[in-house]
């Protein structure tokens, strides 16, 4: 009976099974589409063979429907499931399963701690474990996309600054990212016509910006090299 691999991620849901020690993609959907659709998910629906599932999820609502449709054929995993892990410094009630399966596979992959897990999903998070295998917890950043919104949503007026006077500005890291370019995006003039408060709100912030984008300038002349 094959044993499938589960990851419920809030973008994407990936079905695995290990083959030569190492984990092999099968199948990825997503999430959202999953919940829709009732927990309906097209690899397993279409499997005529007996099979098992042990899974991880950070999605409850998709959890639920797919412990409701498949039963237990699928094991959703728990902190329970971790004994190797010391969860006596933190309240796993607020720890996403993601990051205690991560911190469970890096003990096993470096045989011990401390560990630290980098994961970079929708999010980029990262687990800690000590020497003695205490969970320590972490941090949960923007991923790439999140990122590429948030530049996105800069106002025109801050987006133009001196390249180098004095030095290399603070502005500049942000404007050689890779995505910088195709993540801004002025507004149409259709999108005006539909929103006029959107474009009222938005020159009054382009204002407040150039304001302080005339100050920064000014300081920057100003401050020695």
């Amino acid at each position: 009976m094959p044993l499938y691999l589960v990851n419920i991620g809030n973008t994407h849901t990936q079905i695995a099974v290990i083959q030569d020690g190492e984990p092999l993609l099968l199948a990825r959907y997503d999430t959202p589409k999953l919940i829709d659709d009732g927990g309906s998910v097209p690899f397993f629906d279409g499997t005529s063979e007996p099979w098992r599932a042990v899974a991880s999820s950070v999605v409850p609502r998709l959890k639920e429907k797919m412990a409701a449709r498949y039963g237990e054929k699928i094991h959703f995993l728990t902190a329970q499931d971790f004994p190797q892990l010391d969860f006596s410094l933190i309240d796993i009630r607020t720890v996403g399963m993601d990051r205690i399966a991560n911190a469970a596979a890096a003990l096993r992959l470096m045989d011990d701690g401390p560990a630290i897990v980098l994961d970079c999903g929708t999010c980029l998070v990262t687990e800690a474990v000590d020497s003695q295998h205490r969970f320590r917890g972490g941090a949960i950043m923007p991923g790439r996309m999140l990122m590429r919104r948030g530049l996105a949503t800069i106002p025109p007026s801050c987006r133009s600054f001196p390249s180098s006077i004095g030095g290399r500005p603070p502005w500049e890291p942000i404007r050689m990212t890779p995505f910088w370019q195709e993540s801004i995006s002025e507004p149409s003039a259709a999108s005006v016509k539909s929103s006029p408060k959107r474009a009222k709100c938005s020159t009054r912030w382009n204002a407040r910006c150039s304001r302080r984008a005339e100050t920064l300038r000014s300081f920057w002349k100003t401050s020695p090299n």
